[in-house]
């Protein structure tokens, strides 16, 4: 998995850079730290899943508690707004959406602007 991460991280990365954040030479290594912590958080999510120790609603608390978490963080570094910090998360979910559906089976619903939803398929 650790090849596969790098990889995702790198894209979503990759994603985030074509957005028009100022600064993002300075931000990029927080959000790769970030990012990288959301993988493992949903890798972990998605082996309790398999081995039946965590239900759905569970899942997706944990996948909202990670996120907020991780815009708190964004949130820290100067020149970020929340709006920001959200336009980073959802970038970088975003670019790995189709990889989250094969390898999951978790879809990703745009539900508002600045929030991007992943639901877990029972």
């Amino acid at each position: 998995m650790e090849a596969t991460q790098t990889i995702l991280i790198q894209q979503m990365t990759n994603a985030c850079e074509k957005m028009s954040i100022s600064h993002w030479e300075s931000i990029k290594p927080y959000a790769e730290h970030e990012f990288k912590g959301l993988l493992m958080k949903l890798e972990w999510i998605n082996q309790m899943k398999r081995q039946k120790e965590m239900t759905t609603e569970q899942a997706r608390v944990y996948i909202d508690i990670h996120k907020n978490t991780m815009r708190t963080r964004l949130m820290t570094l100067p020149n970020i707004t929340i709006i920001d910090a959200e336009h980073i998360i959802n970038t970088g979910i975003d670019s790995i959406r189709k990889e989250l559906y094969s390898q999951m089976e978790w879809v990703i619903i745009k539900v508002e602007i600045v929030e991007l939803r992943i639901w877990i398929k029972d």
